[in-house]
């Protein structure tokens, strides 16, 4: 499949274009990288670049864009270690917006 026909099929069913369907896919893996206990040693940004990202620019603008916030280091592990747990209980895992 070429490239402008994989972005049409993002286009028609997702209903958005596909840097925001990339970079959505991106949060949500930094989001999964952020809740497991032992990626605590490293720094968000480094999470970020894990994620995909190619700048701190970039994560924050997308980030913000999908959370309405940023990320706060300490507070956002201790949320997301929470959510993890508190989902990994009941058997699924979301991040809902504020």
């Amino acid at each position: 499949m070429n490239s402008h026909t994989l972005s049409q099929v993002i286009n028609s069913l997702e209903q958005r274009n596909f840097f925001d369907y990339i970079n959505d896919l991106r949060v949500q893996e930094f989001k999964r990288l952020a809740a497991l206990p032992a990626n605590g040693q490293f720094t968000l940004l480094s999470l970020a670049f894990e994620a995909g990202f190619n700048s701190k620019t970039s994560f924050n603008r997308n980030f913000k864009r999908r959370r309405a916030s940023l990320p706060r280091n300490t507070a956002y592990r201790r949320i997301s270690a929470r959510q993890a747990r508190s989902s990994h209980q009941q058997g699924s895992f979301s991040f809902g917006t504020r």
